[in-house]
C-alpha cells in the first residue's frame, strides 16, 4: 500500500484528504478490498473509505484542536478475500 495525504501538516480543526493505493506484491491494482482508516479519537476523526477503482481508495482526517505540534498517526489496514492483508501508518503533524 501507499499513502498519499494531500498535505502532510494539519492545522488544529482542519481536514485533509488522503488516497491510499493498493495493489500486489507483483504491482497489480486491487480493486474492492476492504479499507479501515482509523485514529485515536483524542487526535481527531476518519471517515469511510471510498473505493474508485483501479486501486485507489480515498478518506479524510480531520484533526481534533491542539494547543502544540503534535505528531498523529493514522493506522490504515486493507484486505480482500485471496489476498494478504496490509496495514500502513500515515504520520500527519497538526499545529495549533
Amino acid at each position: 500500500m501507499l499513502a498519499e495525504p494531500a498535505f502532510h501538516v494539519v492545522a488544529s480543526l482542519e481536514t485533509v484528504g488522503i488516497t491510499v493505493y493498493v495493489y500486489t506484491q507483483e504491482g497489480y491494482v486491487v480493486s474492492g478490498a476492504w479499507l479501515n482508516p482509523s485514529v485515536s479519537s483524542a487526535y481527531g476523526s476518519v471517515t469511510l473509505a471510498q473505493d474508485h477503482l483501479e486501486g485507489r481508495y480515498t478518506f479524510t482526517f480531520t484533526a481534533a484542536a491542539f494547543l502544540t505540534d503534535t505528531i498523529v498517526l493514522i493506522r490504515v489496514s486493507a484486505g480482500k478475500y485471496g489476498y494478504a492483508s496490509n496495514l500502513i501508518r500515515i504520520g500527519l503533524l497538526v499545529t495549533p
